[in-house]
């Protein structure tokens, strides 16, 4: 929790796993381009990662890009834009997010589906989030 938080060593281990240009961003944007079958997410991962660099400011280290990889960082904030407005903000998965989540609240307040309640129903309390209860409520 800590590194998330910047309590954990150097800027640049949170810039790695939390950032703008952070792995899991680099990989969601390819992988969901593929899976989806488009190929607005697709940006040169290879020079990105190649022009990353590890820079030095004061008594932090942070995660900063050379010279040389402008054309590969515009490539990938275009693929996230284009990835956001044509697959994941699109009319038909906005619609089907509400439909879903109308069926979870209806299902929950007017059929009183009880294990859909303990599934999505937060309580407060610590041992909501443990993996163990949930498996046994039939959550997972």
């Amino acid at each position: 929790m800590g590194l998330l938080q910047g309590d954990y060593g150097f800027s640049l281990y949170k810039d790695i796993v939390s950032g703008p240009v952070d792995v899991d961003k680099q990989d969601y944007l390819l992988r969901d381009s593929h899976f989806c079958g488009v190929k607005y997410g697709l940006y040169d991962q290879g020079r990105l990662t190649d022009t990353l660099v590890c820079h030095e400011d004061a008594d932090d280290l942070i995660l900063a890009l050379s010279p040389h990889g402008v054309h590969s960082l515009e490539q990938f904030v275009l693929a996230r834009y284009y990835m956001h407005t044509q697959v994941y903000r699109h009319k038909i998965r906005l619609i089907t997010d509400k439909m879903i989540e109308r069926g979870i609240t209806l299902g929950i307040e007017q059929d009183n589906i009880g294990w859909l309640k303990d599934l999505y129903s937060f309580d407060g309390t610590p041992e909501f989030l443990d993996v163990e209860i949930i498996r046994n409520r039939g959550g997972l």
